[in-house]
């Protein structure tokens, strides 16, 4: 039997308030009311028990008791490195639920960088029931302190408490230790369930050291620390900018090996260095590669990247006669991680579509740009900028101009018919019916579009764009053919374009062939036919029978209609085939007409150039400037020929003409171009690195730490800002505002939870003018969660000791183990509360009603039951039944009266029957 107690849970409040029964009595006694000496001392009875009750439930009395029922959490390591021993974590959650009996509950919290509630606290039977694991924290770091916290959290304070950790003990981030501590003191039992984590031979690259920064082209080595737990030989290779520069065989005893490794002097800027060693005897690959950072300093230098190869030879000829060191490649070689692009000051684009960049390497240049300053410059042509695809990409995002038309710009309408046919899986072919939809919502309301379907003809006669739904619904239900022949469909594409009165007018009018090239046709006569007919004819060839000839035939088509030709391997890349078709063929991209470039805006990006002596160009790009980005110059109709603008903590410029004589013939054979091309590069390079404020970065856990120290001559004035910027593997940039911790010492931390490099831009500045600015970074190779192998018992043990408990032997042994007593409070103010709300009337009543020997007598009448009716005598009945039916004759006919004389002596009956009839009229 539990034991019980009262407790008062404001005893202060309690006191105050037993005070108003003492006042109640001293008034009482100092002006007793007008009552009767007993129905006084009744009123001031009920006053006196009211107050009481109120004073205890003011006072919070409360009914104390000792649970004997207890509430388990299983806190549940699922980092990394339990992966060993994730079954014995399974089995371990379903003995502890299988052994559970009674009025205990078990709830699974789950851990690894963070903590997850799988399952709250639930007595046995409970829907639904533990099979498996549903929650998947960050696995890359073990956190059981936020797995003890969470397991405290979600326990019911009306049982006993009880946290059994689930782990093989291997922690690196939080303290565990101390929170189970701290639990044992709020009366919580902390035990330990060991997962026993397979171990076998291991060895893993320790660490990596270089020198933050090097002058350029000095030699360096860097320092590689192996650990291996047995004697065996690895091979171990260095690279440098995943260029190997190293390899050996290293003898590694048990224990640390340090390998001293020399590096070839290598260029200015940034430079990844990677590791790696490949062990005979291993249990884990993750840990066998350690990366570093090494900053050279020296000469700038700027990537160009051309579309096609020379188109960036004159850019890069400027560059190097500015002594900008360019490196010209295509775009396959741009950088795709911020470690790489860091090598470089400033990128320059030219003539580069978008289709030819990958996602990661547009999303590292934007990340480049805003959160390390990198400078980029843009440069137009016929595959750039809005017909080269950058509407909706990160460069759209990062340049000053938007891929967009200008609104001022007059854009003749369009005509369009799709010519497709199916993809030989329906899969494909709703993948084709998508892309079609994606290219009839870029045209406008003045534009005509139409489809064929390879089977019956015009499955979307032509007709005006503008009803997009009426569209979208025909292409979702048409059906595609495989047609022998492209021809009839092409010819009935051709004639619907010529015999439509809208597209007769001034409409530019296209085909595109969707297909595979299988159809047995002329095609490149095919093409020119159309174009002699004023048809442009593009082609998109899916090469779904891995046929190269087929594909040959679609470029053949759309060499003799004067269009571009697209090709792919996959289908599902046909929706940004098509939208790059759209944006490049169907827009009126390229404005004609030869002019000067007027100078709207003064700007050192022209480097001094004077606009009116240039010569003109005779076409370019047609782009909207956005709102915060600035024109320098611009075409007679206010289109921007060079915009720059700020983005972040770096600069983007755009040059919308081209760089290979196509538009810009007399400009590229004036002396002044090279001074042009360079300057608008130049203009987006950062703010050099200071080498009076030093950089020092570092990582423990998931968080990296930043150090900057000015030099002791360098002061800041009042009220500068020192700001770190971190830009991370995923390309996310965070600022981190840095604390002065001394002088010249500022100190700020970054979350680093994921694997990869992160580069760190910190600048001090005052009144939006940056004075110091340094550029570094640290690199993480792999998680720590690979770093140790095994079960740490002597930590499991610690832990379990910490918590009051022990380390079980088994799950069943978690319910047997004795848990520190509680004392769970109930309040009874409710209680309290009801009870002298039902006192209130009876007072009133004590005091008010007025009740006589009289009234006693008459409510004690009133409630008591009915007597039973005496027994009829038979001479009575049968008078009754007499009077009945003499009032029943009479109503049937009244008798005549008879004369006195005439009329008989009564008999005794019938005088009774009268008597009594007579009576009952009586009131």
């Amino acid at each position: 039997m539990a034991s019980s107690l009262i407790q008062l849970a404001h005893p202060a409040l309690g006191a105050v308030a037993f005070l108003a029964p003492v006042a109640a009595v001293a008034i009482w006694l100092a002006m007793p009311p007008p009552l009767s000496r007993r129905r006084g001392r009744l009123s001031l009875g009920i006053h006196l028990l009211v107050l009481l009750l109120l004073a205890a439930a003011i006072g919070g009395l409360a009914f104390a008791r000792a649970p004997h029922a207890q509430s388990l959490v299983a806190v549940v390591d699922r980092s990394a490195s339990t992966a060993g021993g994730a079954q014995q974590e399974t089995e371990a959650v379903a003995a502890l639920q299988r052994t559970l009996t009674g009025a205990n509950e078990l709830g699974v919290v789950t851990t690894g960088e963070q903590a997850l509630v799988e399952q709250p606290p639930a007595p046995a039977g409970a829907a639904p029931a533990f099979t498996t694991f549903q929650t998947s924290p960050d696995a890359d770091f073990t956190d059981l302190e936020a797995g003890l916290r969470l397991g405290a959290s979600v326990m019911p304070t009306t049982t006993l408490q009880h946290i059994v950790v689930v782990s093989d003990g291997q922690q690196n981030l939080g303290d565990a230790v101390s929170e189970a501590r701290s639990l044992r003191s709020q009366g919580v039992r902390v035990d330990v369930l060991p997962v026993a984590v397979p171990t076998g031979a291991e060895a893993r690259v320790d660490s990596v050291h270089a020198p933050s920064s090097l002058p350029a082209g000095a030699s360096t080595q860097v320092q590689v620390v192996i650990d291996s737990n047995v004697t065996q030989t690895a091979a171990l290779s260095v690279s440098v900018d995943q260029t190997q520069v190293y390899q050996a065989p290293v003898s590694l005893g048990a224990g640390q090996t340090t390998v001293n490794v020399p590096l070839p002097p290598a260029v200015s800027g940034f430079h990844s260095i990677t590791a790696q060693i490949s062990p005979p005897q291993d249990t884990y690959a993750q840990n066998n590669v350690g990366a570093a950072l090494l900053q050279v300093t020296g000469p700038e230098r700027v990537l160009v990247v051309e579309g096609a190869p020379g188109q960036g030879a004159n850019v890069a000829n400027a560059l190097k006669a500015a002594a900008l060191n360019p490196t010209t490649v295509p775009p396959a070689a741009v950088p795709a991680t911020l470690a790489g692009l860091a090598a470089y000051s400033a990128v320059a684009l030219v003539n580069v579509p978008a289709s030819a960049l990958s996602a990661a390497q547009m999303g590292t240049l934007q990340a480049g740009v805003r959160d390390l300053g990198t400078g980029l410059a843009a440069f137009g042509g016929q595959d750039s900028l809005g017909p080269g695809g950058y509407a909706g990409t990160p460069l759209d995002s990062t340049l000053p101009v938007s891929a967009q038309l200008p609104q001022q710009l007059k854009k003749p309408p369009v005509a369009v018919v799709l010519c497709l046919e199916t993809m030989e899986d329906p899969q494909a072919d709703v993948v084709e019916r998508g892309a079609a939809v994606a290219l009839v919502n870029q045209l406008t309301p003045q534009d005509f579009v139409g489809i064929t379907d390879g089977a019956s003809g015009l499955a979307v006669p032509l007709q005006s764009a503008a009803n997009k739904s009426a569209i979208d619904n025909a292409i979702q239900t048409m059906s595609f053919g495989d047609p022998s022949t492209y021809s009839p469909f092409l010819n009935e594409a051709a004639k619907a374009l010529s015999a439509n009165p809208g597209t007769n007018l001034n409409a530019n009018k296209f085909i595109v062939l969707v297909g595979d090239g299988d159809a047995s046709d002329d095609y490149n006569g095919e093409g020119k036919a159309l174009a002699a007919q004023g048809i442009s004819a593009s082609a998109v060839g899916i090469n779904v029978h891995s046929q190269s000839t087929f594909m040959t035939n679609m470029q053949a088509f759309a060499t003799g209609g004067g269009g571009d030709f697209f090709e792919s391997d996959n289908p599902s890349q046909l929706p940004q085939l098509l939208l790059q078709e759209s944006q490049k063929s169907l827009k009126p991209w390229v404005v004609q007409g030869s002019f000067t470039p007027a100078l709207h805006t003064a700007s050192p990006a022209l480097g001094g150039v004077n606009p009116s002596t240039l010569p003109p160009i005779d076409a370019y790009v047609a782009e909207t400037t956005k709102p915060a980005a600035q024109d320098v110059l611009t075409s007679p109709a206010g289109d921007p020929v060079l915009a720059t603008w700020q983005y972040g903590l770096g600069r983007a410029a755009t040059w919308t003409s081209d760089t290979d004589g196509l538009w810009t013939r007399a400009l590229l054979a004036s002396p002044q171009s090279g001074t042009l091309l360079a300057n608008i590069v130049a203009w987006t390079l950062p703010t050099p690195s200071d080498s009076a404020l030093n950089l020092q970065t570092s990582v423990q856990g998931n968080q990296g730490a930043i150090t900057a120290q000015l030099a002791t001559s360098t002061a800041l004035p009042a009220g500068a800002q020192v700001v770190a910027t971190v830009a991370g593997p995923d390309l996310s940039g965070v600022q981190v505002p840095l604390t002065a911790t001394g002088p010249g010492t500022y100190v700020g931390n970054f979350p680093a939870g994921q694997t990869g490099s992160y580069l760190v831009h910190v600048s001090a500045s005052s009144g939006g003018t940056v004075l110091h600015s340094t550029l570094g970074g640290v690199a993480i190779a792999y998680s720590p969660e690979y770093q140790f192998l095994g079960t740490n018992a002597a930590f499991l043990r610690q832990l379990a000791t910490a918590g009051g408990g022990t380390v079980l032997p088994s799950a069943a042994a978690a319910y047997r183990v004795r848990l520190p007593r509680l004392s769970v409070s109930e309040a009874l103010t409710a209680w309290l509360l009801a009870l002298a709300a039902l006192l209130v009337p009876i007072d009133i009543a004590a005091r008010r009603l007025v009740v006589s020997r009289a009234d006693t007598k008459v409510w004690a009448e009133a409630v008591r039951p009915p007597a039973a009716p005496a027994e009829v005598e038979p001479t009575l009945l049968r008078l009754r039944g007499r009077l009945d039916r003499r009032a029943g004759g009479a109503e049937k006919a009244k008798p005549e009266p008879a004369t006195p004389s005439a009329q008989p002596a009564e008999e005794p009956e019938d005088l009774a029957a009268r008597l009594l009839a007579k009576r009952k009229k009586q009131p």
